[in-house]
């Protein structure tokens, strides 16, 4: 599961309450009340964290063929 660190605790609140929201329409209601930019930035390090994530998973079958072609 991805993770941020060094958030405030009301970017933790306003996350929290992000995950808790059931569908789009409500979410998008309720980010219509916030401060955009903070929204935006918050969704940007969610997507952020969950990239890592994902490289994070074992690549060692890509690394192998690219080292045939990095040699």
């Amino acid at each position: 599961m991805p993770s941020i660190t060094g958030l405030s605790k009301r970017q933790v609140t306003l996350l929290d309450t992000m995950w808790s929201i059931d569908g789009y329409d409500e979410y998008m209601e309720w980010k219509s009340t916030q401060n955009l930019q903070e929204i935006e930035i918050l969704e940007e390090l969610l997507l952020l964290a969950d990239i890592d994530d994902m490289v994070q998973d074992d690549v060692s079958d890509a690394e192998l063929v690219l080292d045939k072609y990095m040699k």
